[in-house]
């Protein structure tokens, strides 16, 4: 919850704390993601596969459009990719299944798509992410339950390309950002970071390379790397700490954090 008060010189601008709504649907929801203004849930339950679509912050919801494959959908992320005027996808993974779904932020509220690629196998993929910028980028998927497999898409998910994770673990939270340039140039370097929840201190982490003129966008082979201390690592994010880029990755059994600020390469507490 959050308490505070804002001022100027004509208006108070009090911030009361959370409040509860409802969503349009009751079902198992796992999959959340915000884009282009709205947020969008999607069931993880395989026997009723329904999404809720916010345009306020999550003040109100709406229906979102039914998935054409019943799965337990376990993670969505949106990515402004191609810029072209669909105005960006979200992309939803499942649980145990080849068959990711999608939906165009123009088109909200409408059925939920299948591109007609397939996963590289009917892994437990878990986490899904967007990391790139407008028109370029990739979506980057990691599997729990004993796995090395990975996979990103350059298209919105038109196809998707194996890529092996550095050893078999519960993968379970996969964020992508942007942590500097290369030096002398103008080039951002990207970079993935996967952690996973089997107790210990495992992560990893991957290269970006943005398309241009030679090619698409590809991913390097994941490299692992030690996370500051023993945990079951459930999540990780990126963002600006202190106007730095950081990835910040948290443990489900206790208080520990991990900061890493070049990439995920290195950690600390």
């Amino acid at each position: 919850p959050m308490n505070s008060t804002a001022t100027n010189t004509t208006t108070q601008w009090p911030v009361s704390g959370w409040a509860s709504t409802a969503l349009l649907l009751p079902s198992n929801y796992q999959a959340a993601a915000y884009g282009a203004g709205n947020i969008v849930v999607l069931s993880g339950t395989a026997a009723s596969v329904g999404s809720n679509i916010s345009l306020d912050g999550g003040r109100k919801w709406g229906a979102g459009g039914v998935s054409p494959v019943g799965q337990a959908y376990t993670s969505m992320a949106f990515g402004p990719f191609i810029g072209n005027t669909n105005q960006g996808r979200f992309v939803a993974v499942a649980t145990g299944s080849q068959t990711p779904v999608y939906q165009d932020a123009q088109n909200l509220g409408s059925t939920w798509w299948t591109t007609g690629a397939v996963l590289p196998s009917s892994a437990a993929w878990q986490s899904i992410c967007y990391v790139g910028n407008y028109g370029q980028g990739a979506f980057v998927t990691v599997a729990n339950t004993s796995s090395t497999a990975a996979a990103y898409s350059f298209n919105g998910g038109a196809s998707w390309v194996s890529n092996t994770l550095p050893s078999s673990s519960n993968w379970s939270s996969v964020a992508g950002g942007q942590f500097g340039v290369v030096a002398g140039q103008q080039t951002p370097i990207y970079n993935v970071v996967a952690v996973s929840a089997t107790s210990g201190t495992i992560a990893a982490y991957a290269n970006v390379f943005l398309a241009n003129t030679t090619g698409n966008t590809t991913l390097s082979s994941w490299t692992a790397s030690t996370l500051s201390s023993t945990g079951t690592w459930t999540a990780v994010a990126y963002g600006i700490v202190n106007g730095v880029p950081a990835f910040v990755a948290i443990a489900s059994n206790g208080t520990a954090t991990a900061v890493s600020t070049n990439g995920g390469i290195s950690w600390s507490a």
